[in-house]
């Protein structure tokens, strides 16, 4: 859950950009730079370091006469590294984003990432800048522009980008140029044509591969890996399958949120001792919960009744 800041214009100074920036700066504690990368574009970046733990691995990154940031897992980088024969200079799974847009151009780049991903981009030979967001909107991406055009901004979260005149998310399923500022161009359409079938075990057996895959390929990280179990299906399920194909002998941690004597925490338990996790309640009081729906409101930028009573915990 890293955190980026893009400017494009000259109406702004560094230091007007600055306190915007940092509105955001909870999204990554670990590393954050901010840098003017062209006369008219400045890169905002705070790090949640969870592959690339090194330094080399900081954004914003420049390779190749390219700037990029970018709140990003590539899940299939070290799949592509080898299959295009690139030589990685970073431990970072972004740094794939610049290999490929430098070989395959913008869109093609973005359609052979298995990933989620919200990142900008911008050329220093071309003097092109790019932004693109996954095809589900898994990562947060807003785009902000001023009454006359000349502005351009982006950000992870829209409270980072109050100043600005328009203010919107920027679609899933698409990436943008500089070049036509009004256009966001498709690179991906959700169509899912149903075939009906007779029920079958080879079905069954994919479904449940596909499951593992998903799960597996997430746990991609060099820090430990961790899971929010409610003892409902859908997080026992992801919970069991981390924990049987985690990287090392350790179990994976597990943790509950909720108040005192609560079914969740009841089955949550019931669950990590059956599949074997090293687990954790948070318990908490109703004071506590009211306590901090301010704070939860204003950190995921919704009202939505369902997302903030999810967060709060």
């Amino acid at each position: 859950m890293c955190g980026i800041f893009a400017y494009a214009g000259q109406q702004k100074s560094a230091e007007d950009l600055i306190p915007h920036y940092q509105r955001i700066q909870h999204r990554g504690p670990d590393y954050s730079e901010f840098k003017t990368v062209a006369p008219k574009v400045q890169f905002g970046f705070h790090r949640l370091s969870i592959n690339g733990l090194n330094n080399e691995s900081n954004q914003p990154m420049h390779l190749q006469d390219c700037w990029l940031i970018a709140n990003a897992e590539i899940y299939n980088y070290t799949q592509l590294a080898e299959k295009n024969n690139f030589s990685l200079e970073t431990d970072s799974d972004c740094e794939v984003i610049i290999h490929m847009y430098r070989k395959y151009g913008i869109e093609e780049a973005v359609k052979q990432l298995d990933a989620e991903f919200a990142f900008c981009l911008y050329d220093e030979r071309s003097g092109e800048f790019f932004a693109a967001r996954d095809h589900l909107g898994v990562r947060g991406m807003y785009i902000a522009k001023s009454a006359d055009g000349q502005e351009i901004a982006f950000a992870s979260e829209a409270k980072a980008l109050v100043a600005f005149d328009h203010l919107e998310q920027f679609p899933p399923a698409h990436w943008w140029s500089a070049k036509q500022p009004a256009t966001f161009n498709t690179w991906f359409v959700h169509e899912y044509p149903i075939h009906t079938t007779e029920e079958s075990e080879e079905m069954f057996a994919n479904i449940r591969q596909l499951l593992i895959d998903a799960v597996v390929k997430r746990m991609m990280s060099d820090r430990p890996v961790g899971a929010l179990l409610s003892g409902g299906l859908d997080s026992s399920l992801v919970s069991a399958i981390a924990n049987r194909y985690r990287k090392g002998a350790d179990p994976i941690e597990t943790f509950s949120v909720g108040m005192d004597g609560s079914m969740d925490l009841i089955r949550a338990r019931e669950v990590a001792d059956h599949i074997g996790s090293r687990h954790h309640d948070v318990i908490l009081t109703e004071k506590d919960f009211l306590g901090a729906l301010d704070e939860t409101i204003y950190t995921i930028g919704s009202y939505d009744v369902t997302t903030v009573r999810a967060s709060t915990g």
